[in-house]
């Protein structure tokens, strides 16, 4: 019987090990405010008196969780480290195992064609190397048994550490008992019930946190002047509000999936945005229900290229094909009425590869029209329905059209490639399976697009790039704009995130086509890296010696959503 990898994921659980430290640090810093707070002694009122006695009571309180989480933090990065090296001793054990098993087979064939051919041949060299292979087979079956027990053990080991300090902290309140219960349930499923206990415990505590800092910002106030004191009550209702409305709760989520505080924040507020004018979202969405109108097509002219590409060649030529599908290619439909504000284009380059099969790259608009209830159907409400509605987007539904315009059949190969509302519509249809099952998608390749929450199945390989702080910029905003109550997918195994800093002539919010362009063409030309080796991978057979591209422009229609 083969020997199976032995399963977790040791960087995501050293993750949320880090998060959890770095949590009791936080918590450190609030206890600290609080104290001060309760050993300020120069304002004298029985209101602020006991907001001063309350602060230090639930600092303490406070204090006895502190422990919780470094203890846990820590526990959770040695069992990662554990996991880890148990899995590389499985991983060599594995293949000691099957090296040992093939040459047992090969030593017992020849042992039998021997005594086949002659009765009365003398064995005994052929035994003694069978009786090698059975021992190597024996000690690598036993080197994976202690890799196994290595992973339990240092799981047995987290989860007593974890329970300990459960069990000893003097924190009565009832839902610590809850924690704790739950959590002795489901020692077998370290990973999962770390991550439900800690995610528990840390919205109790940031709520209690957040109202505690809102009643310092409203005690400051008081001893403030009447200018500052307006903006720390305003700063105090909104981080009331904010825990109020589940904003918190969706920070905490977004932070325990990604370690990204800013997707933290950014998943909060809108959470809280959406809470508080739900409508918004709902009337954004509607704008965009409908089927799309085709409006023209434009046959580009043949192009030929130089082959092999370098990976930052293969992977600009993607980006700068989804700018140019922006721009309409300079508008090159302007005589007919048809431009970037009014309308929306989408491009199909068919390519024969090296294989002689022929494939198809598509490239998808981004946002171009930012304001709702537009001509074209990459607009504000595309932004909306593609990120919170149920229903197609016009944007998605003209893919489909375009790529069964362009001749694309069922069972053809294809690429999807965009950059921001690009991106995500790509990464939505290659979650769709209607669409997945009749389009072979061999890929997707983005940039800057919020696709972290959408549920790709694993099958196909995703690229995803992201601006982040440096080079005077700050981080791209707009790829932690996922949907504050959707799931996390991120870590998927056909993931490929790439988190690098903008271009140094890039804007200051670094949310830009052009600059997309420089930073996937310096990360492909950098030999060994993750975007060189996917794409050395994946986008070769996408280029051919000579290419021939179609547009096809749509613009808003009002009618019903069309059925998938």
């Amino acid at each position: 019987m083969a020997l199976e990898q032995i399963d977790g994921q040791p960087h995501v659980v050293e993750g949320h090990g880090e998060t959890y430290v770095n949590t009791a640090a936080a918590i450190e810093d609030a206890i600290t405010m609080l104290r001060r707070i309760r050993d300020e002694d120069t304002t004298i009122s029985k209101a602020i008196d006991r907001v001063r006695d309350e602060s230090g009571r639930v600092s303490e309180e406070i204090a006895k969780a502190t422990e919780r989480y470094s203890v846990t933090g820590v526990a959770l990065v040695d069992y990662a480290d554990e996991l880890q090296a148990a899995q590389l001793a499985a991983d060599d054990a594995i293949e000691s195992y099957a090296a040992a098993e093939t040459s047992l087979a090969g030593a017992e064939q020849a042992r039998d064609s021997a005594k086949s051919g002659d009765s009365d041949a003398d064995l005994s060299g052929y035994d003694s190397q069978i009786a090698v292979y059975q021992q190597a087979k024996s000690d690598a079956r036993a080197g994976w048994d202690a890799a196994l027990q290595r992973k339990n053990t240092a799981a047995d080991a987290a989860a007593a550490k974890i329970n300990e300090i459960i069990s000893d902290a003097d924190i009565n309140d009832s839902w610590w008992d809850d924690v704790k219960g739950f959590f002795s349930e489901a020692l077998a499923w370290i990973g999962d019930a770390l991550q439900a206990v800690l995610e528990f415990l840390a919205k109790v505590v940031v709520a209690i946190a957040a109202i505690l800092a809102g009643v310092a910002l409203l005690v400051a106030a008081v001893l403030a002047g009447p200018f500052v004191a307006v903006l720390l009550v305003v700063a105090g209702i909104g981080l009331i509000t904010w825990v109020l409305t589940g904003g918190s709760n969706s920070f905490l989520e977004t932070l325990f999936n990604t370690g990204d505080l800013g997707a933290a924040f950014t998943a909060g507020v809108l959470k809280t945005i959406d809470a508080m004018f739900p409508g918004i979202v709902d009337w954004l969405v509607a704008t965009d229900l409908g089927t799309p109108e085709f409006q023209r097509h434009h046959e580009h002219p043949d192009f030929m290229r130089d082959l092999p590409m370098s990976s930052g060649d293969m992977l600009a030529a993607l980006q700068q094909g989804n700018v140019d599908v922006d721009g309409q290619y300079g508008d090159v439909l302007s005589e007919f009425g048809l431009d970037g504000s009014n309308s929306s284009m989408i491009t199909i380059t068919e390519v024969v590869g090296p294989d002689g099969e022929v494939r198809y790259r598509v490239n998808i608009p981004s946002t171009q029209q930012w304001m709702p209830n537009g001509d074209g159907i990459n607009d504000i409400g595309s932004d909306a329905n593609a990120k919170f509605g149920t229903e197609q987007t016009q944007l998605e539904q003209a893919v489909i059209d375009a790529m069964q315009r362009a001749g694309i059949e069922p069972g053809d190969s294809v690429l999807l490639t965009g950059w921001s509302l690009g991106g995500i519509t790509a990464a939505n249809l290659a979650a769709d399976s209607d669409f997945t099952s009749t389009y072979s998608v061999d890929g997707i390749v983005v940039s800057g697009s919020p696709i972290d929450d959408v549920n790709i199945d694993t099958s196909i390989p995703v690229l995803s790039f992201e601006h982040v702080g440096g080079n005077g910029s700050m981080s791209d905003p707009v790829p932690w704009l996922e949907n504050p109550d959707g799931d996390y997918f991120g870590d998927d195994p056909n993931r490929t995130n790439i988190q690098v800093e903008p271009p140094s002539d890039a804007p200051f919010v670094p949310h830009s086509g052009d600059a997309y362009t420089k930073s996937v063409q310096d990360q492909g030309d950098t030999g060994g890296s993750q975007a060189d080796v996917w794409s050395e991978q994946h986008l070769p057979d996408y280029f051919s010696d000579e290419e021939s591209s179609d547009s096809y422009v749509y613009r808003r229609g009002d009618s019903e959503p069309a059925i998938n």
